[in-house]
């Protein structure tokens, strides 16, 4: 090996040594290259697993500050003093001041209990969102950011007139009529381009299914038209 390094042009002194004893020991056998694989790729949590993870410590915490609360409970000053009243004496003050200090650790811990409680359904409903998210594609999504579902769209899917597209959830098809679809568009409610609405027939069909909606439900209705 040394010969072939002296024959391409690098003296042995300026070869490093990790680079020679890498190169004796594959001359060797010693290490078999093909079996040299890439150590695995950790695999990155995703968003919800990242909450829900978070929902897993802040219900730990939880229970810690409850039983610490239980603990204070258990040494309050007065148990066994029957009611006794406060003296206006140096031992009396005393006592006094263990009460309120008690009372003032037991209020903080009960509202640190209650600020708890509410971060916890905070990230419960966080999950919720994100579960209600899953398999919604991008562009129905970020759609219904900027378009808000018409209320007769949600009555009228209520009461099995419309039946909602899970993937692109601002799309209702209308049951009993063959791929004609209805979503709301600057607050009014618009014919599918994509699933149009097929005959003179179907549109009168669908005006009419649209009457079945409150007087509250009745703004922006269906215009004749396609987007």
């Amino acid at each position: 090996m040394l010969r072939l390094l002296y024959i391409i042009g690098y003296p042995a002194c300026y070869i490093p040594l990790r680079l020679l004893l890498s190169l004796s020991i594959w001359q060797a056998g010693i290490i078999n290259l093909d079996t040299i694989t890439h150590k695995p790729t950790i695999k990155l949590m995703s968003k919800i697993e990242q909450i829900k993870n978070l929902l897993e410590k802040q219900e730990t915490k939880l229970t810690e500050m409850q039983s610490n609360m239980d603990d204070l409970a258990s040494s309050a000053p007065f148990l066994g003093s029957m009611g006794t009243p406060f003296t206006d004496n140096s031992k009396g003050r005393q006592y006094k001041k263990r009460v309120e200090r008690w009372d003032e650790r037991m209020w903080s811990i009960n509202e640190k209990i209650k600020e708890q409680k509410e971060k916890i359904e905070r990230t419960k409903s966080r999950i919720a969102w994100h579960e209600g998210r899953q398999g919604v594609t991008k562009f129905s999504a970020k759609y219904l950011e900027k378009n808000e579902i018409h209320a007769a769209l949600i009555s009228l899917e209520e009461k099995g007139k419309l039946s909602q597209w899970k993937r692109n959830p601002h799309v209702f098809f209308v049951v009993g009529l063959e791929k004609t679809a209805l979503f709301t568009k600057d607050g009014k409610i618009c014919a599918s381009a994509r699933f149009n609405v097929k005959s003179e027939d179907d549109l009168r069909a669908i005006k009419e299914m649209l009457k079945d909606v409150s007087d509250s439900e009745k703004s922006n209705l269906l215009k004749n038209e396609t987007a």
